[in-house]
């Protein structure tokens, strides 16, 4: 077996995994979601989708990665040769797909680090046409540009030197971290890294927290709308935010467990984890809704009226110009809310409005921005290089340059005109499916072949925290809520039908048997997380099928995003066949 790298410290590891954890997506994908799916009302789905699936699911990925002391492909080897297909996929369309557009957004959040001094959109006014048309020209009058028509096929536009100019400078960094070895490299990186972002949000918090308007804005990010707690889209939401958010299906966190001493507590890591990266969450969501609360303050804009009735008076059906132009600024405000209009739109009309102070605040808003991602993509690819150094012996001072070149040239395919429509196709199909059908597989093959029990046994040989009766109880008594509330939701679902009866019986089955078996987790990995992420995605294909996603061209679906999407699944396919004619070293 070769020489592999250990951490330093547990504090080392658990930096790590926080450093793989928290990215973009708890800066800017949870606040805008949250507001998208009820507010307050988001995080009953979100704090059961963390409970019931994060936290058990992190455990299984980690316990996977110590167990075998191996990378997520050979884990999965260990417990059956014909799963390692599994693991090359998963660390292939993480690396190949979700590290490829990773790098152009960490590169737009550099530009706009600079961008935060100099303003080049020139007023409050100028930021949403100067993101979609000068910086992305990803628009043009307001109309979208065409990335396919069935006369001229494929359009890619025009390239943006400075943002592949940035990408590079980016996958460089990535570079000179990965190549060197564990302790040195990844290990001092988010020793470095991880304490300076949560004191750069630290301190935007703080002085976003008294800004005028800063209190609606809070109440706009906080206050539930109990109604939307109930609809499948905002379930969905939460759960793949939770895997993403946690980086489970990357293979990040097996393999960062390959490098921890056989006596490492485990279970109790993973709480720590998994409580430190959502706190973390809900903390940065904060500054970037007292922000918003600021500026909406600043142009007179109601935002609990806003959204109480989203569907406001368009400037087609406006009686007068003063009501044309009311309804054109509620408009331009209520685009700056979603995706990246929250970044790079929403953040540098506060810049702005905030005088001789903005360019500071933005300044670090930006920096956290990049460091957040940087930790994020130099994860993905330590995973990347564990499986192929585990499989085939190669060393990492050549992976690391190959790999961040590869990155580097598929995140080239986003630097164009076209670039922010590829991003959402991909991003889509691979969180969405990808990720889902990766935990499924992972939890059927763990619960049912391994078995749950025999990983149980190995993360309960060295741990402090314990789960004592209390916290069994309180978790059994937590499973039992979500299937009731599935009881519930297929009783109102055709209550007559035969196929209804039969899924209610079996809801109530489980119930009786999660009490009577003899671990909740076991029960948990077994049953409960299969049975709800199955359930997910057939909700996520029933939308899929009942309307085109985001009204693209069905010939730009299929291509791009589910091209994208079996493409990675043909990569996997290639390292598997290729590592069978190499014993795992």
């Amino acid at each position: 077996m070769s020489q592999r790298g250990q951490w330093q410290s547990k504090t080392g590891f658990v930096l790590a995994a926080l450093g793989s954890a928290i990215g973009l997506g708890n800066i800017w994908r949870f606040p805008y979601i949250a507001y998208r799916n009820g507010g307050g009302a988001f995080l009953v789905p979100y704090f059961v989708a963390l409970f019931i699936v994060g936290v058990p699911l992190l455990m299984l990925e980690f316990g996977l990665g110590h167990r075998f002391r191996r990378g997520f492909p050979q884990a999965l080897h260990q417990i059956h040769p014909r799963f390692s297909w599994l693991g090359w996929w998963s660390i292939s369309f993480v690396m190949f797909g979700i590290a490829a557009y990773y790098g152009p957004v960490i590169a737009w959040c550099g530009i706009y680090l600079i961008y935060s001094f100099t303003q080049p959109w020139g007023n409050v006014a100028g930021v949403n046409d100067f993101f979609d048309e000068k910086f992305l020209g990803a628009f043009s009058d307001g109309v979208p540009f065409s990335i396919y028509s069935a006369e001229d096929g494929f359009h890619f536009g025009q390239f943006q030197p400075g943002v592949v100019l940035a990408l590079a400078a980016i996958w460089l960094l990535n570079w000179w971290i990965t190549r060197r070895e564990l302790q040195r490299g990844v290990e001092l990186a988010n020793r470095i890294f991880i304490p300076v972002l949560v004191a750069i949000t630290l301190v935007l918090v703080i002085w976003s927290w008294s800004f005028q308007g800063a209190m609606e804005g809070r109440q706009l990010y906080l206050q539930p709308q109990w109604s939307q707690v109930f609809e499948a889209r905002t379930w969905i939401d939460a759960f793949t935010q939770i895997f993403f958010t946690l980086s489970l299906g990357f293979g990040v966190m097996a393999a960062y467990a390959s490098y921890l001493p056989k006596d490492a507590d485990i279970p109790t890591s993973s709480f720590l984890i998994a409580i430190g990266n959502c706190a973390f969450s809900l903390v940065a969501g904060l500054a970037v809704f007292s922000a918003i609360g600021m500026l909406a303050h600043e142009r007179g804009i109601d935002l609990q009226a806003m959204r109480a009735s989203p569907a406001a008076v368009s400037s087609e059906q406006a009686v007068d110009a003063e009501a044309q132009q009311r309804a054109a600024q509620l408009a331009a405000f209520e685009s700056q809310m979603g995706s990246f209009g929250l970044l790079f739109k929403t953040y540098p009309a506060i810049i702005t409005q905030m005088g001789p102070a903005g360019p500071i605040f933005g300044g670090l808003f930006f920096l956290s921005l990049v460091v957040a991602g940087i930790s994020s993509t130099i994860s993905i690819v330590e995973a990347f290089m564990a499986a192929l150094h585990d499989q085939f012996g190669w060393h990492r001072k050549y992976l690391s340059p190959a790999l961040c070149a590869i990155g580097f040239a598929g995140g080239v395919i986003y630097c164009n005109q076209s670039g922010l429509f590829w991003l959402d196709l991909v991003d889509h199909f691979l969180t969405t499916y990808g990720l889902v059908i990766v935990a499924i597989c992972e939890a059927l093959i763990v619960g049912w072949l391994l078995p749950a029990r025999r990983l149980r046994s190995h993360l309960d040989e060295h741990h402090v925290f314990r789960f004592g009766n209390t916290i069994s109880f309180l978790m059994r008594l937590m499973i039992t809520g979500v299937l009731m509330l599935t009881w519930w939701g297929l009783a109102s679902y055709q209550p007559e039908s035969v196929a209804s009866a039969v899924g209610r019986l079996l809801v109530v089955g489980s119930v009786v048997i999660l009490w009577l078996d003899r671990h909740w987790l076991d029960f948990n990995i077994r049953i409960v997380i299969p049975a709800l992420l199955i359930f997910l995605l057939d909700q996520a294909l029933v939308a899929e099928v009942s309307q085109a996603y985001g009204g693209y061209p069905p010939m730009a679906i299929w291509c791009i995003g589910l091209g994208w999407f079996v493409a990675t699944l043909m990569v996997g396919i290639l390292f598997t066949l290729l590592a069978k004619t190499s014993e795992p070293r």
